[in-house]
Formats: C-alpha cells, sequence, structure tokens
C-alpha cells in the first residue's frame, strides 16, 4: 500500500486460534532492505499504536480542524519520521487494543506474561509471512505503559525466543510509566528544580502525596 509517497504494510497476524494483532509498517526511507525493524508499542494500557503513528514518530501526522464542516483534518508530511533510517512497525496490542479486536472478553490479557507470549507468537507470524524480515536487527520501543510492556517482552524473548529469528539489539521506553510508587514521589522535586512549582507548593504537594 502507497500512502503519499510512502510504502506502508498493514495486515493482522494471528496469534492463537481465535485472535490476531493488527499492525501497520511503514518501511524506511533510506534502505528498507537492510534497514533495522523498530517495533512501537503505545502505553494505556489499551491505547492504538495507531496514536503514536499518526501524532508522534510516524511519516505523517494528522492535524485535526473541528472548525471545518468540509475538512476535518489534514496529514502533514513528517520530516523528523522515524522511518527516515528505519523500517518502524506499530503494534495494536494487548489482545482487544485498537483494531486488534476480541469478541470474547475472556480474552483480553491480564499479565504481563501473557503479553509476551502474544508478541511471540505475533513475531513468529510476522516473520513467516514476511521473511525478508528474518534476522534483522529488532528494536523494541514505546511510552508510558509501555514501560511495563517492553520489559517484560525482551525479557521473554532473551530467555524463550528463537535466536535465528529474533534479533533483538535494544530496547528505549520514552516517559515511561514503569513503577509509580517511586515515580510520582519524585515528580514534585522535579518540578521544583526546573521551576514549575514553588517550595511551598512541593511542601503542600508533598503532604498530598503522604496521606493518599
Amino acid at each position: 500500500m502507497h500512502f503519499f509517497s510512502e510504502t506502508l504494510i498493514s495486515d493482522y497476524i494471528q496469534i492463537d486460534e481465535e485472535n490476531s494483532l493488527y499492525f501497520l509498517l511503514a518501511e524506511s526511507r533510506r534502505d528498507p532492505d537492510t534497514d533495522p525493524l523498530v517495533i512501537w508499542l503505545q502505553g494505556g494500557p489499551g491505547c492504538s499504536s495507531m496514536l503514536g503513528f499518526f501524532t508522534e514518530n510516524g511519516p505523517y501526522n494528522y492535524h485535526f480542524n473541528p472548525e471545518s464542516t468540509k475538512e476535518r483534518g489534514t496529514f502533514e508530511y513528517n520530516k523528523w519520521s522515524w522511518n527516515n533510517e528505519a523500517n518502524v512497525m506499530y503494534i495494536d496490542q494487548p489482545l482487544g487494543t485498537g483494531f486488534s479486536w476480541t469478541e470474547n472478553m475472556f480474552d483480553h490479557r491480564m499479565t504481563e506474561t501473557e503479553v509476551a507470549r502474544d508478541f511471540e507468537m505475533f513475531m513468529i507470524g510476522f516473520l513467516n509471512r514476511y521473511p525478508e524480515f528474518k534476522g534483522r536487527e529488532i528494536i523494541l520501543t514505546g511510552e508510558s505503559f509501555a514501560g511495563h510492556y517492553i520489559p517484560a517482552i525482551a525479557n521473554y524473548l532473551h530467555n524463550y525466543g528463537d535466536e535465528k529469528n529474533f534479533k533483538l539489539s535494544g530496547i528505549a521506553i520514552g516517559n515511561g510509566w514503569v513503577d509509580p510508587f517511586y515515580q510520582y514521589l519524585s515528580y514534585p522535586g522535579y518540578a521544583l528544580s526546573v521551576g514549575i512549582i514553588r517550595d511551598g507548593q512541593k511542601l503542600v504537594t508533598d503532604f498530598l502525596y503522604e496521606i493518599c
């Protein structure tokens, strides 16, 4: 599929007898045959990775125009897109997120191990259908609640994945929601250090954190 000057792959990969995960892949603008495969996972939990594709690091950003009745929005070329130097795949996961819908509520994943196992099954199916990516360098990225997904998936692939197919070379987490028990307590000090709040506001915030 061609979208403006980009080459996109839009598809579903089956992960079990009844369910599939949806992905949208933007081929590299530089060298799609040799460039690495960067995988983007949105947070939430339950946020579609199309959010990242259309509003953050994808090849074209969508701008909504609520004032117009004829043209509700426009696409704008993103010269800083991650697919300048990599093939970037956006996956709607866990199951039940975005286009990766399921009709059975009991198929929703409740643990990080289930999410990691589904990811492995997705990658096996993806590499079987698109063998040109086998052995390619893979970098796993995401933001927010992906701070839970990414370590769990990386650990699972490292311990149980097939190294011939999964060449996981790195991970990156932006604004990761990793451990809120400690993260939230650090916010007042950080906000004070960069001038967002004053000393008195920090004291009040610290107190509220203590009693909540």
